[in-house]
């Protein structure tokens, strides 16, 4: 045991304060996206209150959670038709969402600002995307 603690001690005088740095700012930058990740989630496709299907839609959430369970599987099993392995789908597949959720239930949809917004980028996206 005391080989190890003495070859351990040896390659720690050996580094230079350009390696502590180094390491430093190496262990720094892994607990800042460690953190970041647990705090910070992706929830736009969420049906709650404070999110874009929850403040724009005039419905009950479990009927939103049901709506976007189905088109999350339509366009899921769409996108994989043309889709390239390794080729980064998620905007694609959160506006196929959205607007496959809009043309189902449009009728109920809120007349917030933020709301048209998004609709009307939906409304553009899928002219430049005519396959939706």
């Amino acid at each position: 045991m005391k080989d190890f603690f003495r070859s351990l001690d040896q390659f720690w005088q050996k580094i230079t304060p350009r390696t502590y740095f180094i390491i430093f700012a190496t262990v720094v930058a892994l607990l800042i996206i460690g953190i970041t990740q647990f705090w910070v989630e992706d929830d736009t496709n969420s049906c709650s209150p404070t999110q874009y299907l929850g403040k724009c839609y005039s419905i009950p959430r479990s009927l939103c959670e049901t709506t976007l369970a189905a088109t999350k599987s339509t366009c899921e099993s769409f996108i994989k038709t043309f889709a390239k392995p390794g080729q980064l789908v998620g905007p694609i597949q959160r506006n196929c969402e959205h607007l496959k959720f809009d043309r189902i239930l449009k009728y109920t949809r809120k007349s917030d600002s933020m709301c048209i917004d998004r609709i009307n980028y939906l409304e553009s996206w899928q002219k430049t995307n005519s396959d939706f």
